[in-house]
C-alpha cells in the first residue's frame, strides 16, 4: 500500500509538470513561425511597446523594442551579417530617437541587428527609426486616449493598414511584419505576401 501511494504521487507529479509543460508550449505556439520557403529571404518583425508593461517594458511613452530577423525558432529567414566592420561593444553617446535607452539599443543591434543585413550600427538604427516614425505616432495617440489592452491597439493597427503578426500581452507590445527588399531596406509588409516577394 505503501508503495501504491508513493507511485500514486509521482503519477500526480508527473500529471502537473506535464500540464504546466503544455501550457507553456501552446502559449509559445500562439507566436507561429514565419516562412518564406525560400532561402536567402530576410524578414521579420519590428517591435514596438506601449510603455505600459512592467519593468523594462514600463515607460512614459511608446517606444521601439528593435527590428527582429526570423531567424532560428521564430523562422526561416537568412541571417545576412553586416557589410561593414563593426564594434561589439561600442557604446552610443546618443540614444537612438525611437528607442527608450542607449542600453536597450545597443542590445538590440547586438542581438538583431547582426543579421539584419544592414551596413552597420547606424544603418540599422536609421533603418529601425524610420520604419517605426508612423507605427509610433499611431501607438502614441492610441495611448494617449487612455486604452491599455494590447489587443486593442492590434485592431487599431489593422484597421489602420498595418499588419499585425503578433500582440503580446505579457509585454504590452505588437510586432508588424517586415521585410527587406533586395537592396537590404526594411519595408512593413504583410506576412502574407512575403511568399509573393521571395526571391
Amino acid at each position: 500500500r505503501i508503495v501504491l501511494l508513493y507511485m500514486d504521487h509521482k503519477f500526480i507529479i508527473l500529471i502537473l509538470f506535464l500540464t504546466i509543460v503544455i501550457i507553456l508550449f501552446c502559449n509559445k505556439d500562439n507566436q507561429k513561425k514565419m516562412s518564406c520557403n525560400k532561402s536567402g529571404d530576410l524578414y521579420g518583425v519590428l517591435v514596438l511597446c506601449n510603455g505600459l508593461g512592467n519593468g523594462m517594458y514600463k515607460n512614459r511613452e511608446p517606444f521601439v523594442h528593435g527590428l527582429w530577423p526570423a531567424v532560428e525558432e521564430y523562422g526561416n529567414s537568412k541571417c545576412i551579417s553586416p557589410k561593414n566592420n563593426y564594434i561589439n561593444n561600442k557604446k552610443f553617446v546618443k540614444t537612438p530617437g525611437c528607442f527608450s535607452n542607449k542600453y536597450l539599443a545597443n542590445h538590440e543591434f547586438k542581438k538583431h541587428g547582426v543579421c539584419a543585413g544592414v551596413k552597420d550600427e547606424e544603418d540599422y538604427f536609421n533603418q529601425v527609426c524610420s520604419l517605426s516614425k508612423k507605427p509610433l505616432e499611431l501607438m502614441k495617440n492610441i495611448r494617449h486616449t487612455g486604452i491599455t489592452d494590447i489587443n486593442e491597439y492590434a485592431n487599431i493597427f489593422e484597421k489602420n493598414g498595418y499588419h499585425v503578426w503578433y500582440a503580446n500581452s505579457d509585454t504590452s507590445e505588437i510586432e508588424l511584419s517586415a521585410y527587406a527588399n533586395p537592396n537590404f531596406r526594411w519595408i512593413l509588409m504583410d506576412s502574407n505576401n512575403f511568399k509573393r516577394n521571395c526571391r
